[in-house]
């Protein structure tokens, strides 16, 4: 996984949606924000404010929390293109653990 990560578990839900648990230092919050986004993946709003409120909050306190691990359980749902805003295939609903 890029930026260091480490895939815990992946598999499907009951509504088909791909489940994927990692982890990542704190430190490379910015950059795992990034390859989500980059992989074309669809942030909710609410996957958004979480992640960016993380990395704001991992770049104020540098040296404080440059070794915790972040904890991401992904369920990522194949929506039909007429559901989603613009050419969204893909919705990503992190859930911090």
């Amino acid at each position: 996984m890029a930026c260091g990560g480490n895939l815990i578990s992946r598999g499907q839900d009951a509504r088909r949606a791909a489940v994927i648990e990692f982890q990542f230092a704190r430190a490379a919050c910015d950059e795992m924000y990034s390859v989500i986004v980059t992989a074309g993946l669809q942030l909710s709003a609410q996957s958004h404010h979480m992640l960016a409120s993380l990395c704001q909050c991992t770049r104020e306190m540098q040296s404080l929390a440059h070794e915790d691990l972040v904890h991401v359980d992904l369920r990522i749902y194949n929506l039909p293109a007429s559901s989603s805003p613009g050419s969204g295939v893909w919705l990503l609903s992190p859930e911090a653990a």
